[in-house]
């Protein structure tokens, strides 16, 4: 059976089920027969189109200073205003090397992020993702962060991957609760939850970063699908009850 796209609806796209031709569907059967299962082929076409989806947690105007002199693990710590979706883990690229990075992002004990860490969503992050600004992502299954509770994002950056600092038009977004003395750096390639604060530069060591999305809900052309997949549900119910009553 072949699933259209959630945006397109083509005559090829209805599927051919038993006992019921594409000829049968342009109108020469009774919607009984095969009206659930156009339903059901609308409400699976409303799954939205595999891409990411967000807005960067951070980003800057221009790079300040700029390094690549061994090997490190950099981290935020954060807090968010209001409940969000982590749909996507990066790393910082300048485009002039190949990243090839460890990102992980933890749930912290404390807000402050100072004690213990659980680690709750893990990518691998290189060229091949999508870049976005200053960044390069990789997409994870959706995470959900909460209001009251304190997140670290933490990547590695081998010898040889340049990475950022003191950079000149910082800014987080507005759900994002970041300080300039949030963030964290050891001298390895491991990419574990690091409560020592490390702050020694303006705004962090980039390094790592996270793409944050809404909290769920459908993109207009998927409530669209929904709404006509359950209306010739509807269709076809009332539809059997009339004949029926006949």
């Amino acid at each position: 059976m072949r699933l259209c796209p959630a945006t397109i609806w083509h005559a090829s796209c209805i599927p051919t089920f038993a006992g019921v031709t594409r000829h049968d569907l342009r109108g020469k059967t009774d919607m009984n027969r095969y009206g659930f299962a156009l339903a059901a082929l609308a409400i699976g076409c409303a799954a939205p189109a595999a891409a990411l989806t967000g807005t960067a947690a951070w980003e800057f105007e221009t790079v300040g200073g700029i390094n690549s002199n061994d090997d490190w693990s950099f981290g935020a710590a954060f807090t968010v205003n209001t409940t969000v979706r982590a749909t996507a883990l990066g790393i910082f690229n300048d485009g002039t090397t190949s990243p090839n990075s460890l990102v992980n992002l933890y749930a912290c004990a404390t807000l402050a992020c100072d004690t213990t860490g659980s680690l709750i969503a893990s990518a691998t992050v290189d060229s091949t993702g999508t870049t976005v600004g200053h960044f390069v992502f990789t997409e994870i299954g959706p995470v959900t962060l909460t209001t009251g509770s304190g997140y670290m994002v933490v990547g590695t950056m081998p010898l040889g991957t340049r990475y950022a600092f003191d950079n000149i038009g910082f800014a987080t977004d507005s759900r994002i609760n970041y300080t300039a003395f949030s963030d964290r750096y050891v001298n390895n390639l491991s990419a574990d939850f690091n409560p020592t604060n490390g702050a020694s530069v303006s705004d962090g060591y980039w390094g790592p970063n996270l793409l944050i999305a809404g909290a769920g809900v459908p993109e207009p052309t998927s409530w669209a699908m929904l709404i006509a997949g359950f209306g010739l549900i509807g269709a076809c119910l009332r539809r059997r009850r009339a004949a029926t009553a006949a």
